[in-house]
């Protein structure tokens, strides 16, 4: 096939792939067919009849393929993360003994094997996953057991059951959890899933019911945009297609690039009209780096360089429009993904607004952390390994890590400014900066009696007004200015 055939093949395929991604998953998108896009049918129907059984398998599949193989979404996922999972334990009962062997029972326990029931999984890095899992499938369920441990069922492994006993099938399952007439969970049907062993003599498709559990010993946590909604769908969905369309991008001007590198060298030899060519010029060998290319033409053949402005600035713009498009499933600001992308300001505007957009997806998240950790002081104190006073409201917190600061010497003049004007507090400060003050105050207290039982004293006066300069700073700073543009006139 010659070069034009191989470029308008690989145009058909490209508008094959894009006619294909714009109908495969998605909401709008798991519908087949050629052609625009069905017009509305102006039947409203909940997110869950959106999204039937086998049409949820097909976007959990292509969701889960695009975060395995796509190194944007990847990329993305993470950055989210980040943001979102990362919290520090605060015990406040109020007596520093009893903190501290609260901090230590919770450390204990978020090891693998005392937290994990297959002993893999520590506290942080299972809400690491749990939220990955409520971003790429929608859902996944957490099941209190009764030794203290957490399983995991990711969210496909829900369904309604069918080789139940008759006793449990009968009973009103929706997705696999089951309802009560105003849409309370009452239980959840968990499903094994078939484990391949070297042979792939098991496939793992197979889905095999293994028991209902009840509501009140699991936290199904869920992506939900509706009140009637009763599983979680991937807050993915509305950039399938133009991840989708950003992929087979990327991979057909990766192909085209390695076509012209493929012809890249262009020799003519003579014109087969013209003299007889100069015998001391050989054409049949060049030396292309260490090794030589031989060409084997006749006269008037010809091999030559071709050179393509590969890809167009118009594709890198389209492109560049795609993964913006993408970014914002997760509310993500480009300049994450493109850090030169804009100034200071503009990256201090984007991530003030990026956090404010993190801070209700954190509480989705710290409802989850509660939920496992309340219960898991309720069974400590039925064990006598704490106090009744640590279930009591506000005997401890989870504080959300807080955000690396662009420029910490403006940060920390801006928080100064407001302390000093009363528009906020230092316990303010502190928590947004994922910190607690009254531990902060307890290791300042803790600090001076060392430095004083070493004879050591240090003066933060200078450091206080490197911050907040004084009137008297501020007027030696002035003088020091206007002389110096003194002497520069003068010379």
């Amino acid at each position: 096939m010659n070069a034009s055939g191989l470029w308008q093949s690989a145009a058909g395929l490209f508008d094959a792939g894009l006619r294909q991604a714009r109908h495969a998953f998605g909401y709008d998108a798991v519908d087949t067919g050629e052609g625009k896009r069905r017009a509305p049918s102006g039947v409203t129907r909940s997110e869950d009849d959106e999204l039937p059984v086998q049409k949820r398998r097909k976007l959990l599949s292509q969701t889960r393929d695009l975060a395995r193989n796509f190194a944007l979404l990847g990329w993305a996922i993470r950055q989210h993360l980040n943001y979102i999972t990362t919290f520090n334990f605060q015990p406040k009962t109020g007596s520093r003994r009893l903190n501290q062997k609260l901090a230590a029972f919770l450390e204990n326990w978020s090891e693998p094997e005392n937290f994990d029931v297959a002993g893999i999984t520590p506290l942080w890095n299972f809400i690491r996953l749990a939220e990955v899992r409520r971003c790429i499938d929608g859902d996944m369920l957490a099941l209190k057991l009764a030794n203290g441990q957490v399983q995991a069922i990711e969210g496909d492994r829900l369904l309604s059951p069918r080789t139940a006993p008759r006793e449990i099938a009968a009973r009103n399952w929706f997705h696999g959890v089951e309802l009560d007439r105003y849409g309370r969970h009452l239980a959840y049907a968990v499903h094994g899933r078939g484990q391949s062993n070297d042979f792939g003599a098991v496939g793992s498709s197979q889905f095999v019911f293994e028991r209902a559990v009840p509501a009140h010993q699991a936290l199904l946590f869920a992506h939900r945009e509706r009140f009637d909604q009763v599983r979680g769908i991937t807050p993915l969905t509305a950039a399938i297609n133009s991840l989708v369309d950003t992929q087979e991008g990327i991979d057909f001007i990766s192909a085209k690039l390695k076509v012209h590198a493929l012809f890249g060298l262009a020799v003519m030899r003579g014109d087969p009209n013209g003299p007889a060519e100069d015998a001391t010029q050989d054409y049949t060998q060049l030396i292309l780096g260490k090794r030589p290319l031989i060409l084997d033409m006749d006269r008037g053949e010809r091999a030559e360089f071709l050179e393509s402005k590969t890809p167009a600035h118009e594709t890198q713009a389209f492109l560049e429009l795609l993964i913006q498009l993408t970014l914002k499933a997760l509310d993500i600001p480009y300049s994450f993904f493109k850090e030169n992308f804009t100034n200071y300001s503009g990256a201090r505007q984007a991530l003030v607004m990026y956090n404010e957009s993190a801070k209700i997806k954190r509480r989705s998240v710290l409802w989850l952390l509660n939920g496992l950790t309340r219960w898991r002081l309720q069974l400590a104190v039925l064990d006598r390994q704490l106090p009744q006073q640590v279930l009591e409201p506000w005997m401890w917190q989870w504080i959300p890590t807080g955000v690396p600061w662009i420029d910490p010497l403006k940060e920390v003049q801006a928080n100064a400014a407001a302390l000093a004007l009363g528009v906020t507090s230092k316990t303010r400060i502190c928590a947004a900066n994922g910190l607690d003050y009254e531990e902060i105050l307890d290791e300042i207290v803790e600090e001076r009696k060392l430095e004083e039982a070493r004879g050591l004293t240090f003066d933060v006066t200078a450091a206080a007004d490197v911050v907040t300069p004084s009137p008297q700073r501020r007027k030696r700073q002035k003088q020091k200015t206007q002389g110096g543009a003194k002497n520069g006139n003068a010379g």
